[in-house]
C-alpha cells in the first residue's frame, strides 16, 4: 500500500509540472479499421464524470472491470452517395424494434475521422403481436441519409480547445397496414432531428487499473466530449401520427434524448483508452469500456525484479535524449531496444564496449512523444534489464 501511495504521489507531481499541452496526430492514433481490437467492459456504477480543463489528473484507478470482448472492425469500400467515404460498417435495429439492415459510412484520413451518413435496407414485419391481426404489417422501405455536415469522431491534429458542431435529420420510411384503423400501406416515416457538439474538453494524466492486477497505469491523454441531442417524431399520411398509434408501439411523439460520450485518447492506442456514455436525462452511465491495450504498458515493469542487472536511466521524463548506465557482465555485444506501448520497435543500439561500467547516450529526436519501453539484451538475447520512460 505504501508503494501504491508513493506511485500515485509521483504521478501527481509529474502531472502538476507538465506544461506542454498534448497533440494527437493521425500517426499517433494507431487504429487500423480492418483489424479488430479488444475492450474490457467497465461497470457503469463505478464511474464518475471527468473534470474538464487543462493539466487534469483523472484518477479512474478504482473503477470495476468486467469481461473482455473484441470489436472495432470496419470494411473498406466507397459509395457514390457519400463523397470521400472509404469505410463502412453494418448493424441493424429499427425504431419499431424490428431488424433493419443499417450501413454507416465513414471517412478516415490524415485530417479527420467522421461519419458521413447511413443507408437503410428494406424489410417487412407482421404486426399480429401488437394488433392481434395476422394481416397487419409494417414494411420498412429503406432509404439513404447523407448528413448535411459530417458527424465528427476525431480531428487531426487534435489538441485541447478544438470544437465542432453538426446537425442533420434522419428518416426511416415505412408503409403501415392496420385494418382496425383503416390503414392499407399508409405511407409514413420516423424523423429524428440531431444536434451534435464535439470538443476536446481537457488534457492531463489518466490513471487506470491494470487489468492484469498490480499497480495502476498512467497515460497522458486528451478528453474528447461529444454531446448528442435528438428529437423523435412519427408521421403518417403526411401528418403527425396519433398518440393511440404511437402508444401501440410503445413510442412517444416528440420525445427528446440527450447523451454525452466522454472518451480519453492517448498516443499509440488503436481506440480511446477509456470511453463512457452518459444519459443526460437520467444522469446515469449507459455503456462504458476500457482498451485492453492498456495492459501492454505495464508488461515490462511487472517483471523487472527478475532482471539480473540494475540500470539507471535518466532523465525520466525525457525531452530529446537520455543516459543509460549499467555494469556490463561480459565483453560480447549487447543491444538496447526501444518499443512503443503496442510492441512496435522504435530503435536498436549496439553496445560493443568491454565488460564493466557503461554510460551511453540515446537520442529520441525522431521518436514521438509518449510512453516508451526499453530492454537491454545480452549477446544470447537474454533480457538483462527493462523498464519504461516518458518522452515529453
Amino acid at each position: 500500500m505504501k508503494f501504491l501511495v508513493l506511485s500515485l504521489a509521483f504521478l501527481s507531481i509529474l502531472a502538476s509540472h507538465s506544461k506542454a499541452q498534448i497533440t494527437l496526430n493521425r500517426a499517433d492514433y494507431t487504429h487500423n479499421p480492418s483489424a479488430g481490437f479488444s475492450s474490457i467492459h467497465v461497470y457503469e456504477g463505478s464511474l464518475f464524470l471527468p473534470t474538464e480543463g487543462e493539466n487534469q489528473i483523472w484518477d479512474y484507478s478504482q473503477i470495476d472491470l468486467g469481461f473482455q470482448y473484441g470489436e472495432g472492425i470496419l470494411e473498406s469500400g466507397t459509395d457514390s452517395e457519400f463523397e470521400g467515404a472509404n469505410y463502412y460498417n453494418m448493424s441493424g435495429q429499427s425504431p419499431f424494434g424490428d431488424f433493419q439492415e443499417i450501413t454507416y459510412w465513414y471517412q478516415l484520413n490524415d485530417e479527420r475521422y467522421v461519419t458521413l451518413g447511413r443507408k437503410l435496407g428494406s424489410t417487412s414485419s407482421a404486426l399480429n403481436g401488437v394488433t392481434g391481426n395476422p394481416l397487419d404489417s409494417i414494411v420498412l422501405l429503406g432509404n439513404t441519409d447523407v448528413y448535411a455536415q459530417p458527424a465528427w469522431l476525431l480531428k487531426f491534429p487534435m489538441s485541447y480547445g478544438m470544437k465542432m458542431e453538426s446537425d442533420f435529420e434522419l428518416t426511416v420510411d415505412f408503409e403501415l397496414t392496420v385494418q382496425m384503423f383503416g390503414l392499407d400501406k399508409a405511407p409514413g416515416y420516423n424523423l429524428q432531428e440531431w444536434q451534435t457538439e464535439w470538443e476536446v474538453a481537457g488534457w492531463g494524466t489518466l490513471i487506470l487499473p491494470n487489468p492484469n492486477g498490480g499497480d495502476p497505469i498512467s497515460v497522458e491523454a486528451l478528453l474528447v466530449k461529444n454531446t448528442e441531442i435528438f428529437n423523435d417524431y412519427y408521421y403518417l399520411n403526411g401528418e403527425l401520427a396519433s398518440e393511440v398509434l404511437t402508444g401501440a408501439f410503445g413510442l412517444t411523439q416528440g420525445e427528446v434524448y440527450s447523451y454525452t460520450q466522454y472518451r480519453f485518447f492517448a498516443k499509440g492506442f488503436p481506440r480511446s483508452v477509456l470511453s463512457m456514455r452518459h444519459n443526460n436525462e437520467t444522469e446515469a452511465f449507459t455503456t462504458s469500456s476500457m482498451s485492453a491495450d492498456i495492459a501492454k504498458i505495464a508488461s515490462v515493469s511487472e517483471s523487472k525484479t527478475t532482471f539480473p542487472i540494475d540500470v539507471n536511466v535518466f532523465p525520466n521524463p525525457v525531452l530529446n535524449q537520455f543516459n543509460v548506465q549499467f555494469d556490463k557482465t561480459d565483453s560480447q555485444t549487447w543491444v538496447i531496444e526501444l518499443y512503443d506501448n503496442l510492441g512496435k520497435k522504435l530503435q536498436s543500439h549496439r553496445i560493443t564496449q568491454e565488460m564493466g561500467e557503461i554510460n551511453t547516450l540515446v537520442s529520441l529526436d525522431n521518436v514521438a512523444s509518449g510512453l516508451i519501453n526499453y530492454s537491454i539484451l545480452n549477446s544470447t538475447g537474454q533480457i538483462m534489464s527493462a523498464g519504461k520512460l516518458i518522452k515529453e
